[in-house]
């Protein structure tokens, strides 16, 4: 009897040890993630001995993990070997350990568009209003200018009717004060349009 339960219990080790082999065996073991490179000035240097573009490279640098030595000795160094003044600004720029993020982000139909913050939108949105007062104004001041010059000229002209003049002197006098309101309206307008194009250059 005690050699059956010892056989019995030997089985019974035999068992649970095949099966947590078994088990250690269905585990496939995990490879340790492998660190990306990250770009150095060696890197670069090496790229554009290569003859590629300086776009290529600054694409490069802002597309990847960087760690650039960007001290001044450094950047002698790059400069004595002929490395373009965008691709070091690139190198100064990017942050170290990651890539360069673009502001500008793909839309859904896969054009790219550049997201403004929400401080640019209130600063345009500012412009925008000083604009349209702007231009309100300068509309408002043409228009009084206007009036005031053909109020002027009516004035004028009333004042010619009172006056015993003969008919020659009458047309000569009504000539020239109608030749004064054509020049003091284009003076008018000439104003008008040139704050006009101001506020547009702005």
């Amino acid at each position: 009897m005690r050699l059956f339960y010892t056989v019995l219990l030997l089985t019974l080790c035999l068992v649970l040890s095949g099966s947590v082999l078994a088990s250690h065996d269905t585990k496939t073991p995990q490879a340790p993630q492998a660190t990306a490179k990250r770009l150095t000035n060696a890197d670069v240097l090496d790229m554009l001995k290569a003859d590629l573009s300086q776009e290529i490279v600054v694409a490069k640098i802002r597309a990847s993990a960087c760690e650039f030595d960007t001290t001044p000795t450094a950047l002698k160094v790059l400069k004595i070997a002929n490395v373009p003044d965008a691709v070091i600004l690139a190198m100064v720029e990017a942050p170290s350990g990651l890539p360069t993020q673009d502001s500008t982000v793909v839309t859904s139909e896969g054009h790219s568009s550049s997201e403004p913050t929400k401080e640019s939108a209130a600063m345009e949105k500012q412009t925008d209003e000083r604009k349209r007062e702007g231009v309100q104004k300068a509309t408002d001041d043409f228009d009084d200018c206007r009036v005031r010059s053909q109020n002027e000229y009516d004035k004028k002209m009333n004042v010619i009717g009172t006056m015993a003049l003969s008919p020659m002197m009458r047309i000569y006098a009504a000539s020239k004060l109608k030749q004064n309101l054509d020049v003091e309206l284009r003076a008018c307008r000439s104003q008008y349009e040139s704050r006009l194009k101001a506020l547009k250059a702005e």
